[in-house]
């Protein structure tokens, strides 16, 4: 078969794998294949660059956000159809799910985990609107803020020390206490000494608002109302008292205005106690996701310190998660906690746990190491039948492998 011949069928499978949208290695193999061919090359310099090409387009491919390039469509689709299925895993058999979550970490090379917990530490810390403007303009040049310091590096240096504690605590096995959470938080928020670190608060503290003289009140839609209301430890006070400052669009939806107001600081200690005592009693009782992100809605509503409470709970949702083996939770919005019904910041935090396992399949590049595993022979049938090529897999086989397909050599 001649160099012209070859740059032909080639040229032409490109473009059939364009229009069809296959994979990154596909388009990659037949595209340096085509160029070698053109060049003038010998069949096997061409067979040698489509080989090359496979593995460049599998590396620059985008699937799963750039995790590396699919084998092949067909594998694609499946291992798209399993990541589909994560969540209803997560809540069906959170055991297999937390069994398939640290193989995919103990996979990870030196480098790969390197990578891994930056962005899973940064994740964590930083909200994900703010992590991922941030980790943009980074890699842009055009800020030299590395994304997990969005919120200040000393204060994400704390919060790592803080996470560890915490994180290693969970691994023990042992029983959260209310002394565990001071610690945690003396370490988290030693970078502010207005927050009283690792003391619980002994002054009543309001929610920030967004309206209102001081913005002190906070505009609620219908259902933040109805949520609020139902919350056994947070007040509503002064409801109504700025209205007038709502939007039209907002009196129109039937927002309300209201002071949120976290429990009294005479009934803080007493909330606690309470809290975990429900904590250990419930870790062998509830589906770890719907634990922790009950445990951190009740945490945070009973708001124990001055400040850093949002942080501190999500270490304690993380907690109870990690005590199943499960991944601590990438949320993408923090601030729902207590702002949405029980059954939706469940949901929540499935979603990021679900979003944390996709991020560590990220790093493992999961494709690329299918990739190693497959021989060239198997990849080419694949090719073939994909593009449709050939309805005879063996001679695609035997022209870029000569002499594989049965056993023997092919004339060209």
């Amino acid at each position: 078969m001649g160099s012209a011949l070859i740059a032909r069928l080639l040229r032409a499978a490109l473009s059939r794998a364009v229009a069809a949208g296959a994979s990154g290695a596909i388009i990659g193999a037949l595209d340096a294949g085509a160029k070698a061919a053109i060049a003038g090359a010998g069949i096997n310099e061409v067979a040698a660059a489509s080989r090359d090409g496979f593995l460049i387009g599998a590396a620059a491919g985008a699937v799963l956000g750039g995790a590396g390039g699919a084998i092949s469509e067909a594998l694609a689709a499946r291992l798209r159809s399993e990541m589909a299925l994560l969540p209803t895993l997560l809540v069906d058999d959170p055991e297999e799910f937390a069994r398939r979550y640290n193989a995919l970490v103990e996979s990870l090379t030196p480098e790969q985990r390197a990578a891994w917990d930056a962005e899973m530490q940064g994740r964590r810390f930083v909200d994900k609107k703010f992590y991922d403007t941030a980790k943009q303009q980074f890699e842009a040049g055009t800020s030299s803020v590395a994304p997990e310091h969005r919120f200040g590096q000393e204060a994400f240096e704390d919060w790592q020390q803080a996470a560890a504690m915490l994180d290693e605590h969970a691994r023990s096995g042992q029983p959260l206490t209310a002394e565990e959470l001071q610690l945690a938080h003396e370490a988290a928020m030693d970078w502010k000494l207005s927050a009283n670190p690792g003391e619980i608060r002994t002054e009543d503290v309001l929610a920030g608002g967004q309206v209102g003289f001081d913005k002190m009140w906070s505009a609620l839609s219908p259902e933040q109302w109805n949520v609020l209301r139902r919350n056994p430890v947070i007040q509503l006070l002064e409801e109504g008292m700025a209205d007038g400052a709502l939007t039209l669009r907002q009196q129109a939806d039937g927002f309300k205005t209201a002071i949120i107001a976290y429990p009294p600081q005479q009934f803080v200690q007493d909330h606690l106690d309470e809290f975990f005592a429900w904590y250990v009693a419930a870790l062998n009782s509830m589906d770890p996701t719907a634990l922790a992100a009950t445990a951190q809605r009740r945490l945070v509503s009973i708001h124990p310190f001055l400040d850093g409470n949002g942080r501190v709970s999500r270490l304690v949702m993380d907690d109870a998660l990690q005590r199943g083996g499960l991944p601590p939770a990438l949320l993408t919005d923090p601030n729902l906690d207590f702002m949405v019904t029980k059954k939706a910041w469940i949901a929540e935090v499935r979603a990021g746990v679900v979003e944390a396992y996709e991020t560590t399949v990220r790093h493992a590049d999961i494709f690329n190491a299918a990739l190693e595993r497959l021989d060239g022979q198997t990849v080419a049938a694949t090719w073939a039948m994909i593009l449709g090529l050939t309805s005879d897999p063996d001679a695609l086989i035997d022209w870029l492998y000569p002499g594989a397909a049965s056993g023997k050599s092919a004339t060209r």
